[in-house]
């Protein structure tokens, strides 16, 4: 029912709802996170919220995501690879697939870096912008991590800064879709369903 509270749909439909108020405000510059693994969601509505992330960056924008699943990562124009620790003593290291595009993401190591987040302490990343990036890798290897520190990164206050300074010159503002669910979870579907003729399609594509 359309008047069904916001915080009562499951994740896929917040998820597609998210990017589909994303696309309709059609905007550029803007770099989306999505931490939570898209894997888990049913074929059918994954496949509708990769062709929707796929428009957000056609649009000009830039998307990172989590997941592990091999199939889901190959759906992405980058990946990064946080491999498994083995040891202690090992620290993950990152193998990016490189593509060519106008802009970069830098991510670099600031002095010092907290002693309890999983991410190696001298991991430094250059990823392009306008991309579709997918952060793969096993559990523990610092998946999340990643995307909390790219978005505490740019949204943060000089109280509660990253461990990682982010260079993102391209990027207009950074949008947490997680963060989107929660501000909205007062709003019923209806009133979501009244921000564009985009959000009311790709939701009946569902």
């Amino acid at each position: 029912p359309l008047w069904r509270q916001w915080s009562h749909l499951a994740f896929g439909e917040r998820l597609l709802l998210s990017v589909a108020a994303a696309i309709s405000q059609r905007l550029s510059g803007l770099l989306h996170v999505v931490v939570p693994p898209l894997s888990g969601l049913p074929a059918a509505t994954l496949s509708v919220v990769m062709d929707g992330l796929g428009r957000l960056v056609t649009q000009g924008g830039t998307v990172v995501f989590v997941d592990a699943d091999s199939a889901v990562a190959a759906r992405a124009q980058v990946v990064v690879d946080l491999q498994k620790v083995e040891s202690q003593e090992q620290q993950p290291s990152a193998k990016v697939q490189r593509v060519e595009r106008d802009g970069m993401l830098v991510i670099r190591p600031r002095s010092p870096v907290a002693d309890s987040t999983p991410l190696d302490p001298d991991l430094r990343l250059d990823l392009p912008l306008g991309c579709l990036i997918c952060v793969d890798g096993s559990s523990g290897s610092g998946k999340s991590a990643l995307l909390r520190q790219l978005t505490l990164g740019l949204t943060g206050s000089a109280d509660c800064r990253s461990d990682f300074a982010i260079d993102a010159t391209g990027i207009r503002r950074c949008l947490h879709m997680s963060d989107e669910v929660l501000r909205a979870s007062q709003g019923t579907l209806m009133q979501l369903l009244t921000l564009g003729r985009d959000l009311a399609r790709l939701f009946a594509a569902t």
